[in-house]
């Protein structure tokens, strides 16, 4: 078994190298990116050269005139993109050097927080001791328990004939005439009616049977309600006799001073509340640069979009096939070259479009498990899974899976459902099923033992030892009755 804060430092690990990945990603993007940028430059001063050599002076001026302008507006809304790329390249890294530093501090604060479990558990630890050598409590402990499985018992006798009265109750119910006779009080001292009534019910009462089966479905009914009334008078004892446990208890933790080592447990605990809320906004307010970087490297941004068109328009001016048509009109062998460099450019240029494309395909992905992983650490966090009585059974298995969540082999739901499942009670000194704690249903529980809590939750925050009472193990405590 592995403990909660090892396991959460290996899905540390993993959210490290997927963020990594989109880096890694990111730059191959911007290179790709910035290649076909340097491309549709080439292309243009490739048709610069073409204009010079086969306009004549008019034209060439024309011509140059237009597509010079074109060149400089593009240029200056690609200067202005590449300045909104860095100071959003400086965002990322400022938020991501501050969520590297709340974890810092997270880090800190849970230590801080497990120390203080730890601190509490030993002094239950002490309290659990005394209490398993004092007669008197162990007297009320028996008795508690008695009464409890007798309440258990009745619960489930009260339960077991509710459900025979249902679907015994179906032969009577269905038939209208026994129903009819038995909402008129037939038979009974309640009966009452006239003497032409009084001869037509003993008539219906001949043809249902119904005398004879009457005190049957009168018993089927009220065995339910009869041991419903028990189970509550033995749910009432059992309640007075775990109230008066706890009471022992509680006086007794009161006197070691435990509630004092609670609250300061619940306070530090806080703190790391605290700070995995600011984590979570950091992380948002990550992704959404992440996802306007995405823009940046799809070509989708503002920038990219009106210069790409200003350069296109200038591009499309005349197909390849145009340009080499003109170009065997003239005497030079020169712009016959040039033709080709452009038809060369222009396949380069595809060729990248297309590499472009698998990149934000990749990038996508890869920024959509980033963020389904951050939200599988913001449950296990929630969960107290990094609590010091945490742990987790198979840590082998939940490494395997998060490497084939990291590689898309398995998706976030299948990674939570291995670490829930895998997720265990550590012993590390006193139970939390102790006693009282490990009598009545969980949300009768006055146990005043340590109970690992979720972040906004009023349950256990993870999974814990089946209750069934507490008894001695050599040394004192128990084996916490299995998981």
């Amino acid at each position: 078994m592995i403990s909660g804060l090892k396991t959460l430092q290996n899905i540390d690990q993993v959210l490290a190298s997927a963020r990594q990945d989109i880096d890694r990603i990111n730059r191959d993007l911007s290179r790709t990116d910035q290649a076909q940028q340097a491309n549709l430059q080439s292309q243009t001063q490739s048709l610069k050269q073409l204009a010079k050599i086969r306009l004549d002076d008019i034209s060439q001026n024309e011509f140059m005139g237009e597509l010079t302008a074109s060149d400089q507006r593009a240029l200056v809304l690609i200067e202005k993109r590449q300045h909104a790329y860095t100071q959003l390249q400086s965002d990322i890294t400022h938020h991501t050097n501050t969520l590297e530093q709340q974890e810092r501090d997270r880090s800190t604060a849970l230590e801080a927080a497990n120390e203080k479990a730890q601190k509490v558990i030993n002094l239950e630890h002490i309290i659990q001791s005394e209490l398993e050598k004092d007669s008197g409590y162990q007297e009320q402990l028996q008795a508690a328990r008695l009464l409890d499985n007798i309440a258990d018992n009745a619960d489930e006798k009260a339960k077991t004939a509710e459900q025979d009265r249902q679907q015994k109750g179906q032969d009577f119910e269905q038939n209208t005439l026994f129903m009819y006779l038995w909402k008129r009080q037939y038979g009974t001292p309640d009966y009452n009616a006239n003497p032409l009534a009084r001869f037509l019910d003993r008539w219906v009462d001949r043809l249902c049977n119904y005398s004879q089966y009457r005190v049957n479905y009168w018993t089927l009914l009220e065995i339910p309600k009869r041991l419903s009334i028990h189970a509550k008078e033995a749910r009432s004892a059992s309640d007075h006799a775990l109230k008066l446990l706890a009471n022992i208890e509680t006086e007794k933790t009161k006197q070691a001073g435990l509630p004092a080592l609670q609250e300061e447990h619940t306070k530090a605990l806080k703190v790391v509340d605290r700070i995995d809320n600011e984590i979570e906004q950091q992380e948002n307010q990550l992704n959404t640069l992440l996802s306007q970087r995405n823009q940046f490297a799809e070509n989708k941004d503002d920038y990219m979009a009106q210069s790409l068109q200003t350069l296109t328009a200038t591009l499309n001016t005349k197909s390849t096939y145009e340009l080499n048509d003109d170009a065997h009109k003239t005497l030079t062998k020169q712009d016959n070259l040039i033709v080709r460099e452009i038809a060369e450019l222009r396949q380069q240029y595809d060729d990248l479009k297309e590499e472009l494309q698998e990149y934000r395909k990749i990038h996508e992905n890869k920024l959509d498990r980033l963020q389904q992983l951050e939200k599988v650490r913001r449950q296990f966090k929630s969960r107290r899974f990094d609590d010091v009585r945490s742990g987790f059974s198979n840590g082998n298995l939940i490494t395997s899976i998060l490497g084939e969540f990291l590689h898309g082999l398995a998706d976030s739901s299948e990674l939570w459902r291995v670490i829930e499942r895998s997720q265990r009670h550590q012993d590390v000194g006193a139970w939390p099923d102790f006693g009282s704690g490990g009598l009545g249903l969980p949300k009768r529980r006055r146990s005043p033992w340590h109970l690992p809590r979720g972040r906004g939750q009023s349950g256990g925050g993870f999974r814990l030892p089946k209750s069934g009472g507490w008894s001695s193990r050599g040394g004192g405590f128990r084996t916490g009755g299995g998981f």
